[in-house]
């Protein structure tokens, strides 16, 4: 129940967020997925922009933003008792109350590495040409998708590590996110580069996970003969499984493309975090 509510209130604050990249971009209001997600916030933005005075409406966005996490801060205990990045974890619960509005923030931060990491292997630079399930992904991921797309990568491992290492400053001493083993990294870059690594292949799951709520709304498409869900499920598997789409494998009315996607998709992150897992370990000795 702790972290469906932290997970609600990060897409909260989220919406802020984006309004302050994206609040004069029109072209959103067009998007099928994104409008009515726009409208929302343009509301709320609005209704609170008197309380900024004459500054920009984008920068009333940022700062709910900023006040929504500091919130946050004050009601820790209610949110997140363990701040996990890839393989390391900390206990965030009896902390004093600046480390945590500096890990309010850092919750955050990584609550947006998924969608930086979809875009990553999404959305292309030119967002004029975007079909609307990538501008989906160009839209959440502001301003990470700003980058050039070859550039994404190793950005993003970056950001992963800068989070760790702060997070390794606010507090040294922390523990394996798979058991309860107190370790301490000090200077051990190769270890924090490792757990980064472990927090990326976590896209994975995502795309996993999305695939399967996307094959059962199908299913449901097609013994209710719902056109909308069909079409929305579809175009959505379709994007997800890239060129594999076009492998075409089915018996009778059912397409088990991608069943085989989500399978290849599962297979490679429980093989990669079990390499990550275990290179891990054994640099502790």
């Amino acid at each position: 129940m702790v972290n469906r509510w932290n997970m609600i209130f990060n897409i909260f604050v989220m919406l802020f967020w984006l309004y302050f990249w994206s609040g004069r971009n029109k072209k959103i209001f067009f998007n099928p997925y994104l409008s009515s997600i726009m409208g929302f916030t343009s509301k709320a933005v609005n209704y609170l922009r008197p309380l900024t005075g004459s500054l920009p409406i984008t920068y009333t966005a940022l700062i709910t933003m900023f006040l929504l996490l500091v919130l946050r801060a004050f009601l820790n205990p209610l949110f997140e008792p363990r701040l996990t990045i890839g393989l390391l974890s900390w206990n965030i619960q009896t902390v004093s109350l600046p480390t945590s509005i500096a890990c309010s923030f850092i919750i955050f931060l990584k609550f947006l590495i998924p969608f930086y990491a979809l875009s990553t292997l999404y959305v292309h630079d030119k967002e004029e040409y975007c079909p609307s399930e990538e501008s989906v992904f160009l839209f959440f991921a502001k301003p990470f998708s700003y980058l050039n797309r070859n550039l994404r990568p190793l950005v993003l491992l970056l950001f992963v590590v800068v989070l760790l290492i702060l997070m390794n400053f606010i507090s040294p001493l922390h523990v394996i996110s798979t058991g309860n083993m107190p370790i301490e990294v000090g200077g051990n870059i190769v270890l924090v580069f490792v757990s980064a690594l472990y927090q990326l292949i976590g896209v994975l799951n995502v795309i996993y996970q999305f695939c399967i709520f996307l094959i059962i709304f199908s299913w449901i498409a097609l013994f209710t003969g719902s056109a909308q869900l069909a079409s929305f499920s579809r175009s959505w598997l379709y994007f997800l499984m890239g060129p594999i789409k076009n492998m075409h494998l089915a018996i009778g009315p059912f397409d088990l493309t991608p069943l085989i996607f989500i399978f290849g998709i599962r297979i490679l992150y429980i093989l990669l975090a079990g390499i990550l897992e275990k290179s891990f370990i054994s640099m502790l000795g």
